[in-house]
């Protein structure tokens, strides 16, 4: 599956790594790797823009339930730039795919020989090449002259829950909000307003936020009953089930999901 991206882009010069623009279909990426189209051709691998290549990644882990390897790899660099990570990215993508290795991981993400898990690994600069990281949860494996070596035994992260969508044919709306400081109610009413129906509110600290705007999501969620996810602006780490002394979705989602609206939702 292809989604375009960096991996798909050209620029102007052979030095120009930003600015550029899609240039590049399927074949021609798959052209890109000399001595290996047939191989490449019939193995699957989602290339998608590295900008979002998590969400697609935790999604897709999120919603296929297979033994088998599912591997998202993007690009860096464009097509036309000095040392062009894509052509070696897809291969090493593909070569997994077709690896017995890869069973039973869930979806992967391949970049810059590294070997990471949808479910935890996060682009972490906007420019270099090992933006990737999965930070204290650390890289399932690497490349190898090309073949992949894992660190772990098979195994899926710990909390991890399957979505069956697939009589689903429209997601719904969700946004994501961002706390700061002395955060006023009229962001988060606005979004329900407009539509939602479900908010993920990246909190600061371990999930927190004002307590005037703490109070209008507990507010809130008692009137409608839209789910709403507590989560934190820093990259690691664990939001406790009581924030600043307010149950919020947390007690939500417990609610809902005795009632089977866990994995019914959307």
């Amino acid at each position: 599956m292809h989604l375009g991206g960096t991996i798909a882009s050209q620029g102007s010069t052979n030095t120009q790594t930003t600015g550029y623009s899609i240039g590049l279909g399927v074949q021609q990426l798959v052209d890109a790797v000399p001595g290996a189209p047939q191989h490449l051709q019939h193995r699957p691998a989602t290339k998608s823009p590295t900008d979002t290549l998590e969400e697609t990644a935790f999604f897709l882990d999120s919603t296929i339930s297979s033994s088998k390897p599912v591997i998202l790899v993007g690009a860096m660099r464009p097509a036309t730039a000095l040392s062009a990570d894509g052509p070696l990215n897809l291969f090493q993508a593909v070569t997994l795919a077709s690896s017995p290795a890869g069973r039973d991981r869930g979806a992967m993400i391949v970049l810059n020989d590294r070997i990471g898990s949808a479910f935890y690994t996060t682009k972490n600069n906007a420019n270099t090449l090992d933006t990737f990281s999965s930070t204290e949860a650390g890289q399932l494996g690497v490349f190898i002259n090309q073949v992949p070596f894992f660190f772990f035994a098979p195994a899926r992260p710990v909390g991890q829950v399957h979505f069956d969508v697939a009589n689903v044919t429209e997601l719904a709306q969700v946004d994501i909000l961002y706390a700061h400081q002395d955060m006023d109610p009229y962001l988060f009413n606005a979004t329900v307003d407009g539509g939602a129906k479900g908010v993920v509110f990246a909190g600061v600290g371990a999930g927190g936020t004002s307590s005037a705007a703490a109070l209008n999501m507990e507010r809130v969620f008692n009137a409608t009953g839209i789910p709403i996810v507590s989560s934190h602006r820093s990259a690691d780490g664990f939001v406790p089930r009581r924030v600043q002394g307010i149950l919020r979705l947390q007690v939500g989602f417990i609610i809902r999901r005795r009632r089977g609206f866990w994995r019914s939702w959307g």
